[in-house]
């Protein structure tokens, strides 16, 4: 089913861009109720795989990050099924348990790396300019880490990674946004 405008031509109401930056808002954003994150991260990487599909080529980037999203909708789902069993089973929880949570947040930093990554090289193919976009997932990277090794308590930081990461991600959602559906894009 693809939503249209009421128009005879048939015009999508959402890009595949768009898709994708909505896409990667659901699985980055965490909107919890009662502990449980209500915009599933599964159903997120699932529209980032269809719509990074309809914007690759077969071999190129984008149809590399439409895999590895693909991937994460299976990642994501066993994560989401481990954060019930973590919660049911109280503080105590396992290491494999944690093991699935850590392996879906790198995996998650690595799947935002390779939508950013398609964006870049392409505006750089285009001769665009796209040094911004590409220190700003380099900073979102090392800001990720951080916040990974701050879960596991290696670090203290406080809440100004957590506050710039997220001033980043924001950044980086609009600047895909602008670039994603662009001809030379």
């Amino acid at each position: 089913m693809v939503l249209t405008t009421g128009g005879p031509t048939g015009v999508r109401l959402f890009r595949p861009g768009t898709k994708v930056v909505l896409g990667l808002a659901v699985v980055f954003v965490a909107v919890r109720v009662d502990g449980f994150d209500v915009l599933l991260n599964p159903v997120g990487w699932a529209v980032c795989a269809s719509s990074l599909a309809r914007l690759g080529s077969a071999g190129d980037l984008f149809s590399r990050a439409a895999a590895f999203a693909l991937g994460m909708v299976c990642l994501s789902t066993v994560a989401l099924y481990a954060s019930g069993v973590r919660a049911s089973l109280g503080a105590g929880a396992s290491p494999v348990i944690q093991l699935i949570g850590l392996a879906e947040n790198v995996a998650s930093l690595v799947g935002l790396w390779l939508v950013a990554e398609a964006v870049v090289r392409r505006l750089r193919l285009a001769d665009r300019p796209a040094a911004a976009l590409d220190v700003l997932r380099w900073a979102l990277a090392g800001l990720g880490v951080l916040d990974l090794l701050d879960d596991f308590g290696h670090v203290e930081p406080g809440p100004v990674v957590p506050v710039a990461w997220g001033a980043g991600f924001l950044a980086l959602l609009v600047m895909l946004h602008r670039t994603i559906d662009r001809p030379y894009a």
